[in-house]
């Protein structure tokens, strides 16, 4: 009955097919297909909406509730966000100011205000992993807030809190928990905490909140929407597709073994009763009523270890395999996780290197940075304004809302305190080849020793021709003579006491 239900399903659908393919011939030449689906795809509706209507508050709520269990159970999912992570929150922070003693203080407090303790509301992550968090909110939920309070601390917002407020405030206008200005600028966003069943609402100034969001669609979008939503369908599909194929690898794992015979060796003589250990039954002394049924199957079990099977001519035993999954399958199952992995611009060969050799593979990888550019503005903005936010109350007084712990020397003021947050780089691939390369490009003034350093996440180049200075004086007071580079040398470390002589 299911083959004949699936040779009728299938008649229909070839019926359907050879419908739409006169439908298609008929209509070629009657203008865009694009716009004149007629079974080839789904019809879209010639109505042009913002996308906030689009996607209005409660298709958001199913939106990010969907993200969410993809992010929870989904491996590949999972495994995608923490690979665009990897490549797009890491940044360290470089200060500089004509003061030295300046400069270490400043150090010193936001390593002390980015630690778990001092930074979030909470006391549970510190200023990396939150900026980390913000980040992966950002990729699932399309936007996130980080808000900053009184106290000195932070407090992350999630999507699904930022509501229009239950209040009823006359003359303004509120989209998807923004109250909007002028040009759609928003001046506040409402917050809505639940803690033991009762909803409060706050409304918290634009001032106070940045909200980290995809705008990659819209003009006009208010909330963001993040590119993720694109491959969460070819996530779920992958997710049920591979418990499919496990289900029928489990399956095939219960038929273990079958022993076939030629049919004219099946008859009233023939003993298919017959023990598995060769020893016919008939031999037996025991009574004829002791004996095993000489018309039960024989069975063959393996939890004893190695079997040795005596069969008959004519006999033979083969171990069933459906090659599940086949070939091509495993190609579809890769193409799908291709497509999925292209929502977030990632190559396949970081899936899967095997299948790339090395130029193909710095190809794809220096594509995956190109665009991991856009998505790093957006967490430089979100650590300007954490920056500004963190000076601003080192230098005002206690007076006005600050701590008061920098005071400025009258020689400097805040516009020669300059603050950088730098994207940590990747090691070299090959360090023999592209470090002289980089040494040639500063040779040439297309780059510079600081920049080559921070873009690796090799500290601060100041502060390593310090150390270094240290380490040369402190091996030269034992009697220890320190060379650096290779053989030969890129350049010539000279010291004062080298001039002079």
């Amino acid at each position: 009955q299911a083959v004949k239900a699936g040779l009728s399903a299938a008649a229909h659908t070839f019926s359907d097919n050879n419908s739409a393919s006169s439908s298609v011939t008929s209509s070629a030449t009657s203008g865009y297909d694009a716009i004149n689906p007629k079974g080839r795809r789904k019809s879209v509706s010639s109505q042009i909406q913002p996308e906030d209507t689009v996607l209005n508050a409660n298709k958001r709520r199913r939106l990010i509730a969907q993200s969410m269990d993809l992010q929870r159970n989904v491996g590949l999912a999972a495994w995608a966000i923490r690979q665009h992570l990897n490549y797009v929150t890491l940044f360290d922070l470089y200060i500089s100011t004509p003061d030295e003693t300046l400069t270490s203080d400043l150090q010193t407090l936001f390593e002390r205000d980015g630690r778990m303790e001092n930074c979030d509301v909470g006391g549970r992550h510190s200023w990396n992993r939150m900026r980390r968090l913000a980040e992966v909110r950002k990729t699932l939920d399309g936007d996130v807030g980080i808000m900053r309070l009184r106290s000195g601390y932070l407090q992350g917002i999630e999507a699904h809190c930022i509501v229009n407020p239950d209040r009823i405030y006359p003359g303004s206008t509120w989209e998807q928990g923004v109250l909007l200005g002028p040009g759609k600028r928003a001046k506040a966003y409402n917050v809505r905490e639940v803690s033991q069943g009762k909803r409060t609402d706050r409304m918290v100034s634009a001032d106070n909140m940045f909200l980290l969001g995809c705008f990659e669609g819209r003009f006009d979008q208010v909330r963001g929407i993040s590119s993720f939503t694109a491959g969460m369908n070819e996530y779920r599909d992958l997710y049920e597709t591979l418990d499919y194929a496990r289900a029928k690898v489990k399956v095939e794992q219960l038929f273990a073994l079958a022993i076939m015979r030629d049919k004219e060796t099946v008859g009233p003589a023939s003993d298919i009763g017959r023990r598995v250990d060769g020893v016919d039954d008939s031999d037996s002394d025991e009574s004829t009523d002791a004996q095993v049924d000489v018309t039960r199957t024989p069975q063959v079990g393996f939890g004893d270890g190695p079997v040795k099977l005596d069969l008959d001519p004519g006999e033979k035993a083969e171990f069933l395999q459906a090659n599940n999954p086949s070939q091509s399958t495993q190609d579809f199952l890769r193409l799908s996780i291709h497509l999925a992995l292209l929502s977030l611009d990632i190559p396949m060969n970081f899936f899967d290197p095997k299948y790339v050799n090395y130029s193909g593979g710095r190809t794809a990888w220096n594509q995956y940075e190109r665009s991991c550019i856009s998505k790093r503005e957006d967490q430089l903005a979100l650590h300007d304004w954490y920056t500004r936010w963190r000076l601003a109350r080192y230098l005002y007084p206690k007076e006005v809302g600050g701590t008061g712990e920098i005071i400025l020397p009258r020689s400097i003021d805040g516009s020669d305190i300059r603050c950088e947050w730098v994207p940590r780089g990747v090691p070299w691939w090959k360090p023999s080849e592209e470090l002289q390369a980089e040494l040639q490009a500063i040779g040439g003034a297309i780059d510079t020793p600081q920049m080559v350093t921070r873009r690796h996440g090799n500290g601060d180049w100041y502060r390593n021709v310090e150390e270094i200075a240290k380490a040369q004086k402190f091996a030269a007071d034992r009697g220890v003579q320190l060379k650096f580079g290779g053989s030969p040398s890129p350049f010539t470390i000279v010291t004062g006491e080298d001039q002079q002589a």
